[in-house]
């Protein structure tokens, strides 16, 4: 690889709280169909990785590779948006790395 060449990782972690969740099984339809409309739309890696025994929160780790940081926080910029306009949920808390 040259030297102009580079890859950027970002990776965005998503505390979200659901709403009226009666069962884990209902949460992970919503957490499944989510996962796959994210990846689907935006063609990231995404998977549920926090907080898997409980009813009310739901832990997402969203991952884009690209070689351009712009990029990639503009695509993570996306996501986040995408998940604050559901009204099924809200969006507590998110952290952003980037490598």
């Amino acid at each position: 690889m040259s030297s102009r060449e580079s890859t950027h990782v970002g990776l965005c972690e998503v505390r979200i709280r659901l709403w009226a969740i009666d069962s884990l099984k209902a949460k992970r339809g919503i957490a499944k169909s989510l996962l796959a409309r994210m990846h689907n739309r935006f063609n990231v890696a995404v998977a549920e990785v926090r907080y898997l025994d409980s009813k009310e929160h739901l832990g997402l780790a969203v991952v884009s590779v690209a070689n351009s940081r712009k990029v990639v926080d503009g695509l993570l910029s996306s996501v986040v948006t995408f998940l604050e306009d559901d009204l099924r949920f809200e969006v507590e808390d998110l952290a952003l790395t980037y490598v």
